[in-house]
């Protein structure tokens, strides 16, 4: 959230599994980020909101130039980077999750390149639909069909900058998109670009040229 502008927010859901905090690593996270379904709002200046962008972008385009454990320690350390922006006084905690809604969130994320669609979500976790939306979009901000569109546009954006041997249609099929035709104008409308125009500027900026 920017300060000068009350009305804006970016928002971003961590899910952390039981081997990552029971191991070394959990020493990495801050402390409050490993309590149970924290919700928290971090209220920074346009400087240090545009800081954390610029450091996130810079992780993702390391890409395979980096072990896992690198990835890992860049991940913590904005992380951590964050809490440094905004001292504990400032920090706004905004409600405590559903338990489940974890549960879904770790679903979706493994599961978004299959078909899936709001009413199995509801139906494999024994819920109605109507609760299911209700409590996703209080704790994400979003609907569960939005989420996992994210999800797949993320691992198509991922996939088009680090593949290049991995056609656009290909990817498409990779990420969960029904039809190649579909995934043009998707990308395009969300992304601003087509997807080979999207991989040919990352291998333009790649090389420096």
């Amino acid at each position: 959230m920017s300060c000068e502008d009350p009305n804006r927010f970016e928002r971003y859901v961590f899910y952390f599994g039981e081997k990552t905090l029971s191991g070394v690593e959990n020493r990495m996270i801050p402390t409050l980020l490993q309590e149970k379904n924290i919700g928290i709002l971090f209220p920074l200046t346009e400087e240090q909101a545009q800081n954390l962008r610029q450091m996130i972008e810079a992780c993702l385009s390391f890409g395979e130039k980096t072990t896992v454990e690198e990835r890992e320690l860049m991940f913590y350390f904005v992380l951590n980077r964050i809490f440094d922006f905004c001292p504990e006084e400032k920090r706004i905690r905004i409600g405590i999750a559903s338990t489940y809604i974890q549960e879904v969130l770790q679903y979706l994320a493994e599961n978004y390149t299959a078909s899936i669609n709001v009413e199995q979500v509801a139906a494999r976790f024994a819920i109605s639909v109507a609760k299911l939306n209700r409590d996703f979009r209080t704790i994400t901000g979003l609907s569960v069909h939005r989420f996992v569109e994210l999800c797949r546009l993320n691992q198509a954006k991922y996939l088009l900058r680090h593949c290049p041997d991995i056609t656009v249609g290909k990817i498409a099929e990779k990420c969960g998109f029904a039809t190649e035709s579909y995934f043009f104008p998707f990308f395009k409308r969300h992304a601003g670009i087509t997807p080979v125009e999207f991989r040919r500027r990352y291998k333009k900026l790649k090389s420096g040229k």
